[in-house]
């Protein structure tokens, strides 16, 4: 009967504004999370991505809702995206073996001379760039285009794989630098295996 809930464990939210409902059916989501309200127990829909179940710290803010992250170590706005990248950072961590401290969410860099941000970033254990990776919402269709972003943005960082996702799709390719080409891979693949597939690191 509660298959495919998300509940916050050992955390309800008590006071969610009712306004805030009209902003959450714009997203159209799918899976539930539970929130208790002075008016009793709310259930919003969020959108079930291509990723296992995970639990998430989930909270309500002046502007609505506010999700932890673990990485900024700080709650950040609820959006659309914003699902897509922390079910991707626990991916990474829960299920591929990347140490938490060898990953950066959100952060800034300069590309050709102008400021950027780039979505998730893994690190080898020598501090080279390992994953860059970009998420996007899931009605956000990833395009040819959207890889191009994505190298644009590795031209200042030199990792060795590109990761797309919507969180419904996941497209990941590992950079060949001496062909300027991209191979496609299957699936992401887990942390060890990506570092003995790049010797130099």
């Amino acid at each position: 009967m509660l298959k495919g809930l998300l509940f916050v464990q050992f955390f309800f939210v008590p006071l969610l504004p009712y306004s805030i409902l009209s902003v959450l059916q714009m997203y159209a989501f799918c899976q539930n999370v539970v929130v208790l309200s002075r008016k009793g127990i709310l259930t919003f829909g969020m959108q079930k991505l291509n990723f296992p179940d995970f639990q998430f710290r989930i909270e309500s803010g002046d502007n609505g809702l506010l999700i932890f992250d673990p990485v900024r170590k700080k709650n950040v706005a609820l959006t659309p995206e914003e699902w897509v990248r922390q079910h991707l950072i626990r991916y990474l961590f829960d299920v591929k073996g990347v140490p938490q401290s060898l990953l950066a969410s959100e952060r800034g860099l300069l590309v050709n001379g102008m400021q950027r941000r780039f979505d998730v970033l893994v690190f080898s254990r020598n501090g080279k760039p390992l994953i860059i990776a970009e998420c996007k919402a899931p009605h956000v269709t990833v395009s040819e285009d959207t890889f191009y972003q994505a190298a644009r943005y590795n031209l200042a960082l030199k990792a060795d794989y590109l990761l797309i996702t919507n969180g419904l799709q996941h497209f990941i390719a590992k950079i060949d630098y001496q062909s300027a080409g991209l191979k496609f891979l299957e699936e992401i693949p887990d942390y060890e295996q990506m570092l003995n597939e790049v010797p130099e690191l």
